[in-house]
């Protein structure tokens, strides 16, 4: 998967999958749209993200994510006017993660 640099889009969403996101995700140079939500991902998200130029979409909520959304994806999203929505569970009385960046923040699982 983490080979097929012309891949534009990514989605994985709604399948119950587990585990953390490979930081190998950043091979993927062409992506716009990564779609991993409602899934069982845990740990961080990888800042690897932030070397995806092409970014436009990345839609992270409802998995079991912490920490703080990776200061190269909020650099990125701030310099790019394609890098549109960001959503992540950043909402809600205990969020899972922290985000200064995301356009929209969902209140998880």
């Amino acid at each position: 998967l983490y080979g097929a640099t012309s891949l534009q889009m990514l989605d994985l969403s709604s399948n119950e999958f587990s585990g953390t996101v490979s930081t190998d995700i950043g091979n993927l140079k062409a992506l716009k749209t990564l779609e991993l939500q409602s899934n069982k991902f845990v740990g961080t998200m990888p800042s690897t993200l932030g070397l995806l130029s092409n970014l436009e979409t990345v839609y992270v909520s409802f998995n079991l994510f912490n920490g703080t959304v990776p200061e190269e994806v909020c650099d990125l999203r701030n310099s790019s006017a394609k890098f549109t929505e960001l959503v992540a569970d950043c909402n809600g009385t205990l969020p899972r993660v922290t985000c200064t960046c995301c356009s929209a923040c969902e209140v998880g699982l």
